[in-house]
């Protein structure tokens, strides 16, 4: 018996639904599971390293160090003055 338009479609939907929550890597090895590795679906591969690509971890902010200035003192000398002591250690 033939499925009816609206079964296909609400099939279709999960199936999409499905393959969205997966992440671009999962969804590398999927095909590479169903394919081999780096065989078909140019197209899709190529789209999910494009997402690879723009997904790059972000990078770390070094934390702020902060520095003791001395009642008188200059506080860009003392600034300076910790950072030419960070260097030397």
């Amino acid at each position: 018996m033939p499925k009816l338009k609206d079964q296909k479609n609400s099939e279709a939907l999960e199936r999409t639904e499905k393959q969205n929550k997966l992440t671009a890597k999962q969804q590398l090895e999927k095909l590479d599971g169903m394919f081999g590795k780096d065989k078909g679906a140019k197209k899709e591969r190529c789209k999910l390293a494009i997402l690879l690509a723009e997904t790059k971890p972000e990078k770390k902010v070094p934390e702020k160090k902060e520095y003791k200035v001395k009642k008188g003192e200059d506080p860009l000398k003392a600034k300076k003055a910790a950072r030419k002591e960070a260097r030397n250690q």
